[in-house]
């Protein structure tokens, strides 16, 4: 008996650090998305007319993947977590 009382407050005693642990890793991948969302804003602002031919560097600067399901279904993730999903 005594080992358990002594294990059960170090358990609650960790669950707010847990907490805030989560709470970071939270609040740095929303960080993270946001910067990559400007960083793709930004690289379409400096485009200075729409494009009348494949830019294969901008393409590897904001396509992360590309995955087509057997739905015939294509999905295109962009940097900062944007997808878009076409029927084929």
């Amino acid at each position: 008996m005594l080992l358990q009382n002594n294990i059960i407050p170090i358990k609650i005693a960790c669950r707010p650090s847990m907490k805030r642990e989560r709470q970071c890793e939270f609040s740095s991948g929303i960080t993270h998305m946001i910067e990559e969302l400007t960083r793709l804003k930004k690289l379409l602002e400096e485009l200075e007319e729409p494009l009348d031919r494949f830019d294969e560097k901008l393409f590897t600067e904001i396509v992360q993947a590309i995955s087509i399901s057997r739905r015939d279904e294509m999905t295109v993730t962009l940097i900062g977590g944007l997808r878009f999903t076409e029927m084929l």
